[in-house]
């Protein structure tokens, strides 16, 4: 009986010893026991993992960080993962429940790969100046994208290839092609709420495949068109109290309307028209 008390009593001081030694140093609790990572050899290793970046990767060939278990987080501490340009992911993901966050990531082919990723979230990353900012495909699915920076990218910001997600709180600007883009058979099911896409060189959003998304108060102004729904075939798709305003040509350009539902979007000084056809916008200008 001593000795379970005596064995209890060193458990408990060793404990306290843990907290108050991380406590003095400072060392977060979270991080605590991490994994620092400084270069592109940083990949998970195990679920759960916890990797903090800890200085800036320039100049990097090909994939940097490659996150293939679960349950991984990587914390870029704000630092940088640079590429050389049009090559490889800044981070490329397959592993599930995986949060990225603050992290600036440039001069890649793809900024940010999930692929056949599920139930992920990304918050408070800036990927600009690579060919597509985020890439979601192969069922990607069920992942929270929210709050991050996808600008000036030499494509896409936001690109959904069959895959299902919910996407808010973004900024899509100044790409070299369109803001955000659903793409491919099962593009399906997405929410796509509260975002800006401005001032990109083709459309503020385009639907090209895609069914049954939620496209609704995002703001679509000073692109080609603001919204582009490409494919006759695409349907179900619920577009409500969205902006898109001075747009070089449409505020909305359906083609057909088919099964589509838009309600309360405001279009006003676009070049061409309000909508296309008519009836889309409201107020239509």
């Amino acid at each position: 009986m001593g000795d379970r008390k005596f064995t209890e009593h060193n458990t408990i001081i060793v404990s306290i010893i843990l907290v108050t030694g991380t406590l003095v140093l400072g060392i977060p609790m979270q991080d605590a026991f991490a994994t620092s990572i400084s270069d592109c050899d940083g990949d998970s290793s195990a679920d759960g993992e916890r990797l903090i970046l800890e200085n800036d990767i320039l100049d990097n060939d090909g994939n940097c960080l490659a996150i293939t278990h679960n349950n991984v987080t990587l914390d870029c501490k704000g630092f940088m993962i640079d590429g050389i340009g049009n090559t490889g992911s800044g981070v490329f993901v397959t592993g599930n429940k995986v949060t990225i966050k603050n992290c600036t990531i440039t001069d890649f082919l793809v900024g940010i790969n999930l692929n056949g990723s599920e139930d992920s979230r990304i918050t408070g990353n800036q990927a600009t100046s690579n060919d597509w900012g985020i890439r979601l495909q192969n069922q990607s699915n069920g992942n929270f994208i929210v709050a991050n920076n996808f600008d000036n990218n030499e494509s896409v910001g936001i690109d959904i290839q069959g895959s299902q997600n919910r996407v808010s709180r973004n900024t899509a600007d100044s790409n070299g092609g369109t803001g955000i883009f659903l793409n491919g058979e099962l593009a399906d099911n997405n929410t796509i709420t509260a975002n800006t896409a401005n001032g990109n060189t083709n459309n503020g959003l385009e639907i090209q495949r895609g069914d049954s998304n939620k496209i609704s108060r995002n703001i679509f102004n000073n692109n080609s068109d603001g919204i582009l729904v490409a494919d006759t075939f695409t349907q179900f798709n619920e577009i409500s109290a969205n902006t898109t305003n001075n747009n070089a040509d449409v505020g909305i350009d359906a083609g057909s309307v088919g099964d589509n539902q838009y309600t309360r979007n405001n279009c006003s000084g676009n070049g061409d028209s309000g909508s296309e056809p008519t009836g889309l916008c409201s107020p239509q200008a």
